[in-house]
């Protein structure tokens, strides 16, 4: 909501009473408060100082010896308040003469009310005007006589200086009129080399695009030294747009530029310094960084090594416990299945039976693996054939998951010193778990639903690997999870499908081989499974 604006305060002085309170009246109608009805000077010039009026309407012929036009003048000069004459004289030596006191306006009797509305609010209007001038004016004039920079206001072609503040005289070493008389002292103080720029700076109005310029140079003042200026250069415009004057502060930057070349015949040593002293401390992190990474690889392999013996000791030990009687139950279900129909509930009891003890079975061998890393003799193995042969074992899933195998393994990549049945067990379990994370994401036919599977040789450390990767676009492994999925038992899969054994043994099984298994997934998008099988050392062409 805006404000209202306050009720114009105006004294009245006339030396007629009945036309003074006419006046009056049209003004309180109008919604102006009058202060006082005067008829002679002296008593206006009382009234004036106790009431401080905002515009004083003045007859021009009043009672007494001082007129209109005098006492309008004290007023004016003494409490700087607007006046307005009123008068039934028109006459042009009478007007000549009140143009003396500054008036903010006449009104020739007799007027209406629409034009004494007028005429208060034009003056008071210009009032305010004048008064905010004269507030910027002092404001402009404390700050440019007060601050260490020199403030100058030129021509748009610096043919002529309007304005120079009192800091130019300690800065160029001459008295602010001198250039003021004499503009062409602007290039005369500038020393030659920096000549040419300066008059581009200055000659050249187009150059200004974006009516802004900033300049360092160097002038030698009348004792001799040479001074660095900064100068800023800034554009005003007329209302056309146009550029009619050009403002410029200039500063004397002279201390920083000597501190600035100080500083640069120190910097290059310090420079060398701090560049050894980096390379020093890079070095150092990059081994600290090394050494934490190696740790923490060490302290996290022991703790999986700790688990693979542990549930290998268990294995051991519960294998044969679990077999014999799982066997039994196994043969002794069967016989009853051989004995019920199949849509019996007899015969679906007995399906289950046999379900889960052919679960239970599996599991025990999955826990045998452990006991039996490592036992069986390494001997030379083309990785392109193994993985034919774990695919052949899983084509007819594959297919009927309407799966695609893309599969890039030459037959010309080197052979790899491992256990054949080891290695197909870690190809069908990885091919095992991107079906399910396919199926899982595309449950019908899709485009991605692909396998990628390739390999190549690499060097890694510089040292020569067998790199092999499983690629599929399925459900990926959560960041939260993805670092447990080596751990014995820890599966993402539900608990009637995976047993949480599989990148286990994998995992055994690589190290068993001196090799790695390295993941990289994002969760809805990929999973990619890099195994990395050694190489003989002074085999390192890639």
């Amino acid at each position: 909501m805006i404000e209202a604006r306050q009720a114009r305060r105006i004294m009245i002085v006339e030396n007629e009473w009945l036309v003074a309170q006419d006046i009056k009246m049209h003004l309180e109608e109008m919604e102006y408060e009058v202060t006082s009805i005067e008829t002679n000077g002296p008593d206006a010039l009382v009234r004036a100082g106790q009431d401080l009026p905002d515009i004083v309407l003045m007859d021009i012929v009043l009672n007494g010896e001082m007129t209109g036009i005098q006492t309008a003048g004290f007023i004016q000069k003494k409490f700087k308040i607007p006046h307005i004459y009123i008068t039934s004289y028109s006459s042009r030596e009478v007007l000549e003469g009140a143009k003396v006191t500054q008036p903010y306006g006449y009104l020739t009797k007799p007027f209406y009310s629409r034009d004494l509305r007028a005429v208060i609010e034009t003056a008071s209007y210009r009032y305010e005007m004048e008064h905010r001038l004269r507030e910027r004016e002092e404001i402009f004039t404390q700050l440019t006589e007060n601050i260490h920079q020199a403030f100058i206001i030129g021509s748009a072609d610096w043919s002529k200086i309007y304005y120079v503040s009192p800091p130019y005289e300690k800065i160029w070493g001459r008295p602010a009129s001198s250039l003021m008389e004499s503009p062409v002292l602007w290039l005369d103080s500038v020393v030659t080399e920096d000549r040419e720029m300066v008059e581009l700076f200055f000659g050249a109005p187009a150059h200004i695009q974006e009516q802004r310029e900033v300049i360092e140079y160097r002038i030698e003042r009348p004792d001799g030294s040479v001074r660095w200026i900064y100068m800023k250069m800034v554009s005003i415009n007329d209302y056309n747009g146009d550029i009619y004057r050009y403002a410029a502060v200039a500063e004397d930057i002279t201390i920083r530029k000597e501190t600035e070349q100080e500083l640069l015949r120190h910097g290059t040593h310090l420079e060398e310094l701090l560049q050894e002293r980096t390379r020093d401390l890079k070095e150092a992190h990059e081994q600290l960084l090394q050494e934490m990474a190696e740790r923490k690889l060490a302290e996290s392999e022991t703790i999986r090594v700790g688990q693979l013996a542990a549930v290998g000791e268990l294995a051991a030990g519960i294998a044969h416990e679990i077999n014999n009687p799982i066997n039994g139950i196994i043969n002794y279900a069967q016989i009853l299945a051989n004995k019920t129909k199949e849509d019996s509930e007899a015969g679906d009891i007995t399906g289950r039976i046999l379900k889960e003890s052919d679960r239970i079975s599996r599991i025990v061998s999955s826990l045998l693996s452990f006991s039996r890393e490592g036992r069986d003799e390494k001997q030379p193995v083309s990785v392109g054939r193994v993985v034919a042969e774990a695919l052949t074992l899983s084509e007819s899933q594959v297919k009927m998951d309407g799966i695609m195998i893309e599969l890039d393994v030459s037959s010309s990549l080197p052979m790899i010193m491992a256990q054949p049945q080891q290695v197909e067990q870690i190809f069908l379990n990885l091919v095992s778990n991107a079906r399910y994370a396919l199926n899982e994401k595309y449950p019908g036919l899709h485009e991605d639903k692909v396998i990628e599977i390739r390999a190549e040789k690499i060097l890694d450390n510089s040292r020569p690997f067998l790199s092999v990767v499983f690629l599929d676009r399925g459900t990926g492994i959560s960041a939260d999870v993805v670092n447990k999925i080596m751990n014995p038992f820890f599966s993402t899969k539900p608990d009637n499908v995976g047993t949480g054994l599989g990148l286990s043994i994998s995992h055994g099984i690589m190290k068993s081989h001196g090799g790695r298994i390295l993941v990289d997934s994002v969760e809805g998008d990929y999973t990619k499974i890099t195994l990395l099988f050694p190489l003989p050392l002074d085999d390192v062409s890639v």
